[in-house]
């Protein structure tokens, strides 16, 4: 079982991890703007998933839920560090369009995958409302980017994946 702390703590770096998205976001709107609308978008949604997330912690400080049996948490500590690491070497650079795409859709594929924001049998209804939201949120953002990829033609995921491997 999982502490209360440790819970806490992971759930403080999803939190993070929320904004900073929604940080990359607004900067990709800003830099890639024929395609502004769709990059707000997913920012402005970012900006909602992390007061959910400070909800769901909130719940967890004050004794109402017990996180800790619902999946690893050293899997989900894991991958929250990596998407931290992943953004601060983002922002350490100005990525191209291909190299934002590909990024965000690393990201958005493995919160949709991490099981993270599942429904489990017996959760109390307000933090189901939450965790489903935040699951199918995060399946759209995938298909938001994988959409924006298309609209490049598919040579974008080769030159993005390219240039992810020169680093």
């Amino acid at each position: 079982m999982v502490t209360r702390d440790a819970q806490i703590e992971i759930l403080r770096l999803l939190e993070e991890n929320e904004r900073g998205m929604s940080e990359f976001y607004h900067e990709c709107a800003e830099r890639f703007v024929n395609h502004t609308a769709v990059w707000r978008q997913l920012a402005t949604e970012e900006d909602t998933h992390a007061l959910m997330v400070e909800v769901i912690r909130s719940l967890v400080e004050e004794g109402g839920i017990d996180l800790g049996h619902r999946l690893s948490w050293d899997a989900v500590g894991t991958l929250a560090r990596h998407v931290r690491d992943q953004l601060d070497a983002v922002k350490a650079r100005v990525p191209s369009m291909e190299y934002a795409v590909v990024f965000a859709d690393s990201v958005e594929h493995l919160s949709a995958e991490s099981g993270a924001f599942h429904v489990h049998e017996g959760d109390p209804p307000e933090l189901a409302n939450l965790l489903h939201h935040l699951a199918e949120d995060s399946l759209r953002h995938a298909r938001s980017i994988e959409e924006l990829a298309a609209a490049h033609g598919g040579a974008m995921w080769d030159a993005a994946k390219d240039e992810a491997g020169k680093e």
